[in-house]
C-alpha cells in the first residue's frame, strides 16, 4: 500500500508541475502577443516591450527553478543535498525558459494565415513538450553527476516494488 501511495503522490506532483508549466507557457505566449501588438501600434514602446520580455524571462526562471527543485528533491529514490538540487534546477530552468521563450515568440508573433494554420501550432506545442522532457532528463542527469562529483549522492529511501513482500 505504501508503494502505491508513493507512486500516486509522485504522479500528482508531476501532473501539478506540468499544469503549472503549461500555464507559464500560456502567459509567455500572451505576453509575446501583447508586446507584438503594442510594438506595431506604438513605435516608441519598443524599449518597454524589451523590459517586459526581460522581466518575464527572469520571473519564469525563478518560478521554474522552484518547480524543478521540487521535482529533483522529492521524486528520486535518493536524497540529494539542497545545494546540488539548486544548481541542477537553475541550469535546467535556464534551458527550459530559453525553449519556452522561443516557442512563445513563435506562437505569439507567428502568422495565423500560415499554410498549416492551427495544426502548425499543435506541432510547435508537441515539439515544446518533447524539448521539455529532454531538458528535464538532462537536468536530472546533470544534478546526479554534480552531486556525485561532490560526494553527496546517497540512497536514503529505496522504494519497494509493488509486488514485494515484507520480510
Amino acid at each position: 500500500m505504501a508503494a502505491i501511495k508513493d507512486r500516486l503522490l509522485s504522479l500528482a506532483l508531476v501532473i501539478c508541475i506540468g499544469f503549472l508549466m503549461m500555464v507559464s507557457l500560456s502567459l509567455s505566449v500572451a505576453l509575446a502577443a501583447v508586446v507584438a501588438f503594442f510594438a506595431d501600434l506604438l513605435p516608441g514602446t519598443v524599449y518597454m516591450a524589451y523590459a517586459l520580455q526581460a522581466f518575464n524571462f527572469l520571473l519564469s526562471i525563478g518560478v521554474i527553478t522552484i518547480l524543478f527543485v521540487a521535482i529533483y528533491k522529492y521524486l528520486p529514490d535518493v536524497s540529494p543535498a539542497w545545494r546540488d538540487v539548486g544548481v541542477g534546477a537553475v541550469a535546467t530552468a535556464v534551458l527550459f525558459t530559453i525553449g519556452q521563450f522561443l516557442v512563445a515568440l513563435y506562437l505569439g508573433q507567428g502568422t495565423v494565415g500560415s499554410p498549416f494554420g492551427a495544426a502548425g501550432s499543435l506541432v510547435v506545442l508537441l515539439v515544446w513538450v518533447y524539448y521539455s522532457a529532454q531538458i528535464l532528463f538532462l537536468g536530472a542527469e546533470f544534478t546526479k553527476v554534480y552531486a556525485r562529483r561532490r560526494g553527496r549522492w546517497s540512497v536514503t529511501r529505496p522504494r519497494r516494488s509493488i509486488g514485494a513482500t515484507r520480510a
